[in-house]
């Protein structure tokens, strides 16, 4: 490999490291949260997705930082996995919001699914087009893209189309609901202000990182995997505070309906959905 070769390589693995830095304080600072809200639970939907995807994420980073054959994996686990756990955490939430609508359920379902079977297509045709080699940083040897499959950016986009619709769809149940005016949000319930906010949060960082990394694997592709260590890194973190931020206020609430629908969370519905139907929030 020539100079600028192992160059571009020290940089991804410094990116790399940076990410699973990223992942490791962020399960460093909740670890309590995640003690008090998740471990004494019972075994429900909501603590089965957190734990697999929070400790996946911390798995991810690991192999990414010391596995050798990283690229094959990183596109059929690593990304796919991962995102599709992300989609049905943010999907169980939006089908929350509208009451368990059954139209609102078979159009998230159906877009997932869609969604699904067109990234592991692109994902299969970029990794065939993808030839890669080996370079050694003491004292290990990693796996290194020369030449990237231009089917590789399409990945972004079946999912970034399932993420606008349920930020819409976050977006638009806010505006139903509560609308613009100042007065009105005061009164808004807490549980509503949750999952919209964490819905929009996640969207804009998401599609931030999208953006980012269709742009260096256009204009950069011998640095592809540069910006995929933080895609990965905030996609588990994000997903993992989804669920964390509805527990936490589930710890908070004085009084509780004990209703109880399989993922895990009880509210008082009187508190936090008023006259609303309940529904299944992970």
């Amino acid at each position: 490999m020539d100079a600028m070769g192992l160059h571009n390589a020290r940089h991804i693995r410094s990116a790399n490291l940076a990410a699973s830095a990223l992942v490791f304080y962020d399960h460093a600072i909740t670890f309590g949260q995640e003690v008090e809200l998740m471990w004494n639970a019972p075994w429900t939907r909501g603590k089965f997705l957190f734990l697999l995807f929070r400790y996946y994420g911390i798995f991810s980073s690991i192999f990414n930082d010391y596995g050798r054959f990283w690229i094959s994996w990183q596109g059929w686990t690593g990304v796919l996995v991962s995102a599709a756990l992300a989609q049905v955490i943010l999907i169980l939430r939006i089908r929350a919001l509208f009451s368990n609508d059954r139209k609102v359920t078979l159009l998230l379902a159906g877009t997932l699914v869609c969604t699904l079977v067109s990234s592991a297509v692109i994902i299969a045709n970029a990794l065939h087009g993808t030839e890669v080699g080996l370079v050694h940083i003491a004292p290990h040897t990693y796996c290194t893209v020369n030449v990237l499959s231009s089917y590789a950016p399409l990945f972004f986009i079946p999912i970034s189309i399932l993420e606008t619709l349920l930020g819409g769809l976050a977006i638009y149940k806010w505006f139903k609901d509560v609308g613009l005016k100042v007065e009105c949000r005061q009164f808004a319930p807490a549980l509503l202000i949750i999952l919209v906010r964490d819905s929009t949060v996640y969207f804009v960082v998401m599609s931030a990182l999208y953006v980012l990394n269709v742009t260096v694997w256009i204009t950069k592709p011998e640095l592809f995997e540069l910006p995929v260590g933080f895609l990965l890194a905030l996609s588990c973190v994000m997903g993992s505070r989804l669920i964390l931020n509805l527990r936490a206020r589930h710890a908070k609430s004085k009084r509780l309906c004990n209703i109880d629908l399989g993922s895990g969370f009880e509210y008082d519905m009187r508190d936090e959905f008023r006259t609303r139907a309940p529904s299944d929030i992970v």
